[in-house]
């Protein structure tokens, strides 16, 4: 499982990406409920003081009008409900405190709001003061340790019944419970669709990162559908979506290849039979027209330029089947030398005409090689006879062969010209010739140097040529043992 995992892999990425969108998502719905929650517990808390300060007013309020509102009466109240409060009159003197008598005509620096609760205090009216720790929940615009009661409006939030000054609100039946849940269920809800808002918006950008590069490559496929296949796409990754990307990159290259080499492939077979059919042509119409008698001479020249046409068309079918990989193999073990022999016994009459020495330096020991004895024959005199027609009299043509590592190495050298180096990948092509004018007398069709690649890499084997111009041509095959 871990190697599928691998740094800068696809997998990894989505892996790392679905557990990044639920980490955000989980982080955001945490940190929007605990904020939500806490302001719920604030609108509480200031709620429940308010309701507190009405109820202080409204009992400071039965007490003034019944005769018992004193000093003592305010300490009584400031311990029940354990909040300090004290009594301001108009003119901001302190005429009662609960919990520090020695304040009593001392002067309160603050000025009461509009909406403060008036009360009765020894015939004197006062404004009730109530005094919070330093870190509770203040109101708007308040000192954190002062609140005045301020006088009640009539409301309808969460069905309380909110009295006047004298009078103590009354709230319904499990009316905190149904405020409370009420805000937490909205707190929640806010931050689900936060959360699920964010969460998207995530998961889409992400999710364009990693299906952008493929739609890149959809779309390039499709155009190359339609025939152009000069597309290629950007690589800018290294997982699985880059070698992806590498990967059509070197089919679109491989379809321009091919789709080139099938335009010169017909170019180039046009050109092959144009030129026997125009010389067969032109001795039929001379004949025909009495311009030329048909004599033994002409009739020689017919004949081998029809046997041309049929060697060019058998080359052709037999590179097609070999292409296809339906040529069929007669594999058997083979010594290598005899094989050697044979071939360079059929071209030898060729080398002698032009005075090139033909020699083998082939051990007697080599191993067999399960291989096709014609097909391999075939290779052989097709380098050979492709060495014979580049190499000029007097030259020499050596065949050796050696063991390397588990195959068996084939070197065809000769004396010749040479092959520049610009051609040597493109040696082995179909109708490749390193002369453009493609004259009879520097080579043959281009065919035979593609045989001999597709019936070596038939029997698993690799062949390839070393040159240089002037220094003669070493064509080097395989045959695995």
């Amino acid at each position: 499982m871990w190697n599928k995992l691998r740094l800068h892999g696809l997998r990894l990425r989505l892996l790392a990406t679905q557990l990044l969108v639920v980490a955000v998502a989980v982080s955001l719905v945490a940190f929007l409920a605990r904020q939500g929650t806490r302001g719920v517990i604030h609108r509480i808390s200031a709620f429940n003081a308010a309701r507190e300060g009405q109820i202080v007013a409204g009992l400071l309020g039965e007490a003034s009008r019944s005769g018992n509102l004193s000093q003592a009466e305010v300490e009584s109240l400031g311990r029940n409900f354990g909040v300090p409060i004290m009594l301001v009159s108009p003119a901001g003197a302190v005429l009662a405190s609960s919990d520090d008598p020695q304040s009593v005509g001392t002067a309160f620096s603050l000025q009461p709001p509009p909406g403060a609760i008036r009360v009765s205090f020894e015939a004197q009216p006062a404004f009730v003061v109530l005094r919070f720790p330093t870190g509770d929940i203040p109101l708007k615009g308040q000192p954190d340790a002062i609140r005045w009661v301020a006088a009640a409006e009539p409301s309808s939030v969460s069905g309380v019944v909110v009295a006047e000054t004298a009078k103590v609100p009354v709230p319904p039946p499990n009316i905190w419970r149904y405020f409370f849940f009420s805000l937490i269920d909205r707190s929640f809800l806010f931050s689900m669709s936060a959360a699920l808002i964010l969460t998207a918006i995530l998961s889409i950008g992400l999710s364009r990162r990693i299906v952008g590069p493929v739609e890149q490559l959809t779309a390039a496929a499709r155009r190359m559908e339609k025939g152009d296949l000069q597309q290629r796409v950007n690589v800018n990754s290294k997982d699985e979506i880059g070698a992806l990307a590498h990967a059509f990159n070197a089919m679109a290259d491989g379809l321009s290849r091919a789709e080139g080499l099938r335009r010169n492939m017909v170019t180039d077979v046009a050109h092959e039979l144009r030129t026997p059919l125009s010389t067969v042509r032109g001795y039929l119409e001379a004949m025909r027209d009495g311009v030329v008698a048909p004599s033994p001479t002409v009739i020689e020249s017919l004949h081998e330029e029809t046997l041309l046409l049929s060697r060019l068309i058998d080359d052709l079918q037999e590179l097609a089947l070999a292409e296809a990989g339906q040529l069929r193999l007669n594999r058997q073990p083979v010594a290598l030398g005899e094989v050697i022999a044979g071939a360079s016994t059929a071209v030898l009459p060729q080398a002698q005409s032009k005075a090139i020495a033909l020699e083998n330096d082939v051990p007697a020991d080599l191993p067999p090689v399960n291989a096709d004895p014609e097909r391999i024959g075939q290779v052989l005199r097709n380098l050979l006879t492709n060495a014979v027609a580049h190499t000029p009299s007097g030259g020499r043509i050596i065949v050796s062969a050696c063991t390397d590592g588990g195959s068996i190495e084939v070197r065809v050298k000769d004396t010749g010209e040479g092959i520049a180096q610009e051609h040597l990948p493109f040696l082995f092509e179909r109708f490749y010739r390193a002369d453009p004018s493609r004259a009879r007398a520097t080579g043959g069709s281009g065919l035979g140097l593609a045989i001999v690649k597709q019936l070596v890499e038939a029997h698993g084997g690799q062949v390839w040529a070393e040159s240089a111009p002037g220094e003669g041509a070493t064509f080097i095959f395989t045959l695995p043992f």
